[in-house]
């Protein structure tokens, strides 16, 4: 067992808002990742689903690859669409 000395409150208010500061910043960070993330995964998805069923100059090799990425682009988005409502 500790002994702590009591916490003044102008200290105690300063820490608290100090706090709310800090989480207001993590979760504006988190955003930014987010969107970042899905502008890239969602530019990603345009350009594969164009090249693998759109462009009709792309070579048997590229629409393959462009395939490739689509199908685990969806089979990602399928998985943490599941997640997020089992995990609920």
């Amino acid at each position: 067992m500790s002994v702590t000395p009591e916490e003044d409150p102008t200290d105690k208010a300063a820490r608290i808002k100090r706090e709310e500061r800090s989480a207001l910043i993590e979760d504006c960070k988190g955003i930014a990742v987010f969107v970042v993330l899905l502008i890239g995964i969602s530019g990603l998805g345009v350009i594969s689903a164009y090249e693998g069923l759109f462009d009709p100059a792309a070579s048997a090799d590229t629409k393959r690859w462009s395939q490739t990425i689509l199908s685990s682009l969806v089979a990602a988005s399928i998985s943490f669409l599941i997640g997020r409502k089992v995990g609920k």
